[in-house]
């Protein structure tokens, strides 16, 4: 007769690894949590000119394309935690910045432009500021806490660290915000006209199909 096997629940065998402090836990979820990308502080989105870096647009159309690529980005970065983007040899976009004061002179511009320089001190003044990106231009610049990653502002064109292969334009030009730059109503509008005369073209050449159809399928049935 074989014996039942009694399930120790006083002191269980396989234990969940215990974590005794903040700092354990904030390395805990570094090492082995998915990254989560943060846009909600006031500056993420908000542009500026400066000598380090231009984030402005060219206008609202650009903005959709570029947004397109911020979300397709932070999709793909999402499935990896920081240990591995920023501390592994995979991705040569995720790293520390080596010219934090750069940032920190772009970060102290974009609070004044907000009237909210107290708020710079107390979040970023004397943090170590990183990058995220992968493909294609667009950089995300921000602080990292636990397995969060602050975006603190965004560079569009690979200007803050220059790159020639990114920098053909003269965005010294552009001057659409997302944050504080108006719509061209205009310009929607008429975009909005253009597709709406195009989707009622191809709503007429499928009506059109979907008759022939019916004629061709009830004149084989006839035959029949």
């Amino acid at each position: 007769m074989t014996k039942k096997k009694v399930i120790n629940l006083e002191n269980p065998t396989n234990k969940i690894p215990q974590i005794d402090t903040k700092d354990s836990l904030s390395n805990y979820l570094y090492n082995n949590m998915n990254v989560v990308i943060d846009f909600s502080y006031d500056t993420a989105f908000l542009s500026c000119h400066t000598t380090d870096m231009d984030n402005y647009l060219k206008d609202e159309f650009e903005f959709i394309n570029k947004f397109r690529e911020i979300v397709s980005n932070v999709q793909k970065l999402s499935e990896k935690t920081l240990q591995t983007l920023i501390n592994g040899k995979e991705y040569r976009h995720c790293h520390k910045v080596s010219w934090s004061p750069k940032a920190q002179d772009i970060l102290k511009k974009l609070h004044r432009e907000l009237e909210r320089t107290e708020e710079y001190e107390q979040v970023f003044e004397g943090e170590e500021f990183f990058q995220l990106g992968l493909l294609g231009a667009v950089r995300f610049y921000g602080i990292i806490k636990a397995n969060i990653f602050y975006v603190a502002f965004i560079d569009y064109y690979h200007s803050f660290d220059y790159d020639e292969r990114y920098n053909e334009r003269n965005t010294k030009q552009y001057s659409f915000c997302p944050m504080t730059s108006e719509l061209s109503t205009t310009k929607v509008n008429k975009n909005l006209k253009e597709e709406n005369s195009r989707l009622k073209n191809e709503n007429e050449k499928l009506q059109k199909q979907l008759k022939d159809t019916e004629t061709a399928f009830q004149e084989l049935c006839n035959e029949k």
